[in-house]
């Protein structure tokens, strides 16, 4: 497969732009300086969950120093700021948090992976009780990598979770786990292609959801775009579009009814990375125009959030001039318009980039992710709200 700029891309799994947390590197692929003792060298958050204005959960790992292990990280908004919430951390080597959903203020999911003395990945999912998160137990069902990357939930007993195994012969394969109220299974979902991953989930009710991601040909040199959906008693492929003959991805996808889905991607284009944009209208996935086309640029869309089928988010980052800097779009029922949005981050060769968004309202919405300075020492978070009028930048609470 072609080298991408995609932050969801790699580590044989949808790791959702954790990838290079669990192996320990710096964004630019280069060793960064030691961070100070006091400050932690690197605090990322791959996802967002919102309940209302005053109630939203972000997830994401962090680590000490360059050579000390990850940990898994929860911050919880509420009484105005964002809070650190203690999470269990069973590896001893990594640990990875890069999905979050929640029900109520007293049911959430948070999904991901870990590992253990170099040991391969197992599936990660801890559960909010409205007191403390704590592990629950969830099929790893390889002996090689078993990684979730995203889950969903729209009861206490429809819970879905999605993500990727790759066996100790190289063979990756769509990984999708269901909550019925009382344990976590492993439900069948197709694995076409040489390699296949799911990086996304949405659900509507509990005989409608969709999963997204994509597929690798046996030579490695063609991906194309993975629709799988949830009639209520299987997972099957639906037909989607593949923009590019060479490499299409889809990373994000949300949905409000059985007529109305969409799911953003990349696709490779010229040698540059193109985004993606597909609908769903009850019968087809078709192409719809992104409001981000200048040629040049190379774009990452990584998530999506549809509070209702008129107000939608689509979050990422672009690449221009040597740089990573953050992308948003909104839906507002007739077309994608790109929005401001804060980058931290503002130099050449530095990096801004948007990894999860939720909304519940016109007037509430959040992104997050992750933020670099070109040869500094730290990794920081990135969160950004919208209060209905414009994106800015809100403090992260920081690891002591």
């Amino acid at each position: 497969m072609v080298e991408m700029r995609g932050r969801r891309l790699g580590l044989g799994g949808a790791i959702l732009g954790m990838a290079s947390v669990l192996v320990g590197i710096s964004p630019a692929g280069h060793g960064a300086p030691a961070a100070a003792a006091s400050t932690p060298a690197v605090v990322r958050l791959g996802g967002v969950a919102a309940l209302s204005s005053g109630n939203a959960w972000a997830v994401g790992a962090w680590r000490r120093t360059a050579s000390s292990g990850y940990k898994t990280l929860i911050e919880h908004w509420t009484a105005g700021r964002w809070r650190l919430q203690a999470s269990p951390s069973p590896g001893n080597d990594s640990n990875s948090l890069t999905g979050v959903a929640a029900l109520s203020s007293t049911e959430a999911w948070a999904v991901g992976s870990y590992h253990t003395n170099g040991q391969s990945l197992k599936t990660l999912i801890e559960h909010w009780n409205g007191t403390a998160w704590k592990v629950q137990p969830s099929p790893s069902p390889v002996t090689g990598n078993n990684t979730l990357s995203a889950v969903v939930a729209t009861s206490r007993s429809n819970v879905w979770a999605v993500g990727n195994t790759l066996s100790t012969s190289g063979e990756q394969r769509t990984l999708i786990e269901h909550w019925n109220g009382r344990s976590w299974t492993v439900q069948h979902s197709p694995s076409p292609g040489s390699s296949s991953q799911l990086t996304a989930v949405a659900a509507v009710s509990g005989s409608n959801a969709w999963a997204v991601g994509y597929s690798d040909s046996s030579d490695g040199t063609t991906s194309k775009t993975l629709v799988e959906h949830w009639n209520g008693s299987s997972w099957q492929i639906q037909a989607s579009p593949n923009p590019s003959v060479q490499y299409n991805f889809l990373c994000g996808v949300a949905a409000t009814s059985r007529t109305n889905a969409w799911t953003d991607g990349m696709y490779v284009q010229a040698g540059y990375q193109a985004p993606i944009m597909e609908h769903w209208n009850g019968q087809a996935w078709s192409v719809h125009a992104s409001a981000y086309q200048p040629a040049g640029y190379e774009y990452d869309p990584c998530a999506m959030a549809a509070p209702s089928a008129g107000n939608i988010w689509a979050v990422g980052s672009r690449w221009y001039l040597n740089a990573d800097r953050t992308l948003i779009e909104h839906w507002n029922g007739t077309t994608w318009k790109t929005q401001a949005s804060p980058n931290p981050a503002p130099g050449d060769f530095d990096q801004n980039v948007l990894n999860g968004v939720a909304a519940t309202s016109a007037t509430n919405a959040w992104a997050v992710g992750w933020s670099y300075v070109n040869n500094s020492v730290h990794i920081k978070p990135l969160i950004e709200h919208w209060n209905g009028s414009s994106w800015k930048l809100q403090s992260a609470a920081i690891p002591l």
